[in-house]
């Protein structure tokens, strides 16, 4: 499951931190009894704690910015899908740090450069003739 959020009126782009308090809480519908739902991110796979209502499943994401993959499973064997996606997290930890360095640093350095180009006066251009 691929939960996205898009703002009323929004169009490509949302707002940072688009979810009050960071938390999306959802019902899921037709989730079978058993099943462990995991938030997977580029640098961990977390059991999300599930519970039955009704209508489905509620899950609560305690950290939700724009998107997340959720997966759900009944099998936790060394193993099967969600081991291999547990030691691929572990094996992408620190290059998923550094690229969320690197964006942090570019988007720091473009608004620093943008701020600066605003507050310089406006320069006056000759008028062009026919």
């Amino acid at each position: 499951m691929l939960p996205i959020w898009v703002g009323p009126g929004s169009q490509f782009v949302v707002a940072q931190a688009a979810v009050g308090q960071n938390k999306l809480s959802m019902i899921v519908p037709e989730v079978p009894t058993g099943t462990q739902p995991w938030e997977i991110t580029p640098a961990d796979v977390r059991a999300v704690r599930p519970e039955r209502v009704p209508g489905g499943t509620r899950i609560t994401l305690g950290e939700f910015d724009l998107t997340a993959a959720i997966y759900f499973t009944t099998v936790n064997d060394p193993t099967g899908r969600l081991a291999h996606l547990q030691d691929q997290a572990r094996r992408m930890r620190k290059l998923a740090a550094q690229w969320s360095h690197d964006w942090r640093r570019w988007n720091w350095t473009r608004s620093r450069a943008s701020t600066r180009s605003w507050s310089r006066p406006a320069t006056s251009r000759p008028m062009a003739t026919s």
